[in-house]
């Protein structure tokens, strides 16, 4: 195998035994083709945000949230006065910053599907808990509380540009990766009238005890906010 081909083949490897450990949750919104609103987010704003993951686990584990990756899948257009595009940064902060609306997708330590061995049975000292994830996850309207002195701003992208009425298109599929630079894959077109795909590597990014994942949507000229479903996947593992 060439480099390449060899870097992802030894990360699908590990991912599969994290996996395989009962380290390994997904989850979708609540009813299969039933999207989550967002906000008319029209500019930047830190206490604004589409989705959020919240690690729950106690500040002394040592478990760590790891976004794998993030698909929404757009079941109602937006509506925009003028053309707007969909733009996106992701920040990391020291505290749980959920504040209201929205949805919780993931209530922690009661349900998310777990690929792997019964999660009793997951591995690390005890210092996961056997009765299901950590992680909370939050998707839609989000108003968060403000940002610790200590927030990191991880990432930036704007992923689709829109046309003069509308920037999403019942059926496209935004896929945010959180991996290495070799996924970040070939360069695509960001605009377009018809159901599309749109993917975007945002880097590897670690969720501390008691710290969360914001991910920051506006949409400039937006008035009416964009509907999707949801479909995410995280690992958790203790860190030593």
């Amino acid at each position: 195998m060439d480099a390449l081909t060899n870097a992802k083949f030894l990360q699908a490897s590990g991912a599969r035994w994290g996996a395989s450990q009962g380290w390994y949750y997904k989850a979708i919104n609540a009813t299969p083709g039933t999207g989550i609103v967002s906000a008319t987010t029209a500019a930047f704003s830190a206490t604004a945000a589409l989705v959020e993951f919240q690690n729950t686990a106690p500040a002394a584990s040592n478990v760590f949230s790891f976004p794998d990756y993030v698909k929404l899948i757009v079941s109602v257009a937006d509506v925009e006065s003028a053309a707007g595009s969909f733009n996106l940064v992701t920040a990391l902060d020291n505290k749980l910053r959920y504040s209201s609306g929205g949805t919780q997708v993931v209530l922690p330590g009661t349900y998310a599907n777990n690929y792997g061995p019964a999660q009793a049975q997951r591995t690390g000292a005890a210092n996961i808990v056997a009765n299901g994830p950590q992680t909370a996850v939050f998707a839609g309207a989000l108003v968060l509380n403000a940002e610790s002195a200590t927030v990191v701003r991880t990432a930036r992208s704007v992923v689709k540009v829109g046309g003069a009425t509308n920037f999403g298109v019942v059926g496209d599929e935004f896929v945010f990766t959180f991996g290495s630079g070799s996924d970040a894959g070939a360069g695509a077109a960001k605009t377009g009238t018809t159901a599309a795909i749109y993917r975007q590597n945002l880097g590897f990014q670690s969720i501390a005890p008691q710290s969360s994942l914001a991910m920051h949507f506006w949409c400039p000229n937006i008035t009416t906010g964009v509907t999707v479903e949801l479909d995410v996947g995280w690992y958790e593992m203790p860190v030593t």
